[in-house]
């Protein structure tokens, strides 16, 4: 038997390393409900699912302040859930 075919997953690992796009995305997002992020802060937990990811970042003390600050209260789940959707729901407003 020989290999007719191998296929790698290498995208923002190898070829790719590095990228801004997720980084973007993300601020965005953020920017979008009016808290800034920083580089490093998203960087931090970079190759999570987005959505666990998304959850980590809100849970960031800077990112809890920011929010409470902002709001008047912590953020949630559903402020979790409404980030994710701004991410991925090509149809979401992102500035």
């Amino acid at each position: 038997m020989t290999i007719q075919a191998v296929i790698f997953d290498w995208a923002g690992t190898t070829i790719d390393y590095g990228s801004r796009a997720p980084i973007v995305a993300f601020q965005k997002a953020f920017d979008n409900v009016g808290i800034t992020i920083t580089e490093a802060e998203i960087r931090q937990d970079m190759g999570l699912d987005k959505y666990t990811h998304i959850c980590k970042i809100i849970n960031l003390p800077a990112v809890q302040n920011d929010w409470q600050a902002r709001f008047q209260v912590l953020p949630s789940s559903d402020d979790c859930d409404r980030i994710f959707r701004l991410i991925y729901n090509s149809s979401a407003p992102l500035k």
